[in-house]
């Protein structure tokens, strides 16, 4: 049997092929606590001997960028149900998904050994996580007691008079 070699630049040049939208959802009125793209600086020493050193560039995803992120997700998993993949591999491949989604023009170096080591792989996405979560709550406001309002508020209360709950 032959090897396949999984190119994640490629996968992400063939999943983006298909976006629709480049426009990015923005609004004038709101205080980011983080800028939508991010730059940091990362040192890893690899398995080779070598130490590379670069800055990566964050850039938080669009719903585009969303897509993207699945069908390469999707590329990853090579034919197999997601689902019947253990859950292990399922965090590794969205993470990897997400790097090659979420880095702007990653160097070769963090593509190829993310692959391959968990802990540069993990560190990098929690990176990724958390410039997207900083991104997201900019809109934090206070409310009238001086406790953050949540980002999101559904008022149920007409579903609510039914009796029946969703858990």
């Amino acid at each position: 049997m032959a090897k396949r070699t999984v190119n994640l630049r490629q996968l992400k040049e063939d999943a983006e092929s298909v976006v629709t939208n480049t426009d990015d959802a923005t609004t004038n009125d709101r205080t980011p606590v983080v800028s939508r793209k991010m730059t940091f600086p990362i040192t890893y020493d690899a398995p080779n001997g070598e130490t590379y050193t670069d800055d990566l560039h964050s850039i938080i995803l669009n719903s585009d960028g969303r897509l993207t992120k699945t069908r390469v997700f999707n590329s990853l998993t090579q034919g197999m149900i997601a689902s019947s993949l253990p859950e292990s591999e399922q965090l590794r491949l969205e993470a990897l998904a997400r790097l090659v989604t979420q880095l702007d023009d990653a160097p070769d170096w963090v593509t190829i050994w993310a692959g391959e080591d968990m802990e540069l792989l993990s560190e990098i996405n929690a990176v990724l996580v958390r410039h997207e979560n900083a991104y997201f709550r900019g809109n934090n406001r206070t409310g009238e007691n001086g406790t953050f309002k949540p980002r999101v508020s559904i008022d149920t209360s007409t579903l609510d008079k039914t009796g029946l709950t969703i858990t």
